[in-house]
């Protein structure tokens, strides 16, 4: 199976010199965490929710003054529309990523995939897998929050009691 059968088609991107706050909305328009960041339609970068709140808000930086350039990943891994879906699963298991641009001819963009869209079609095994485990670990963090809740409520109220 091909990257192309499986990759979401409809994707935005922006371009260097635009706001963090325009980054920001059109990511809540689109409802993704990553956009792909061109220059004359070639994929120079990409910008994340999590690159926008670390990089950017963290330090203190207006995301109407800041630009996408500016704490954009301009190391991009990346994959064509017609690799084979198994190998592209190997290869965001390595890097330890969710999501990949998908590019076509003149390194244009022509869509994204992810791990869910790999797993969903039951593309590969090793997406599958390490999707599973990720819903162990949390449900597993859920089971033990919802048991420590009741003990961290008791100790904060000893606390606001004065009484440690």
């Amino acid at each position: 199976m091909k990257v192309s059968q499986v990759m979401a088609r409809e994707v935005g991107s922006v371009h260097p010199d635009a706001t963090l706050q325009r980054a920001a909305l059109m990511m809540g328009e689109l409802e993704t965490a990553i956009l792909p960041v061109c220059d004359r339609g070639r994929l120079v970068g990409v910008i994340t929710d999590r690159d926008i709140a670390i990089r950017a808000t963290a330090r203190g930086l207006s995301p109407l003054a800041s630009l996408v350039g500016d704490v954009m990943s301009a190391r991009v891994v990346w994959c064509t529309e017609d690799q084979d879906v198994d190998e592209v699963a190997r290869c965001m298991d390595a890097e330890r990523l969710s999501r990949l641009p998908v590019l076509g001819p003149g390194r244009q963009i022509v869509g994204i995939v992810s791990r869910r869209e790999l797993a969903d079609r039951g593309a590969a095994r090793q997406v599958r897998t390490a999707r599973a485990t990720d819903v162990d670990v949390q449900a597993a963090l859920s089971l033990i929050t919802r048991e420590a809740a009741p003990q961290w409520t008791a100790r904060r109220q000893r606390i606001e009691a004065g009484r440690g």
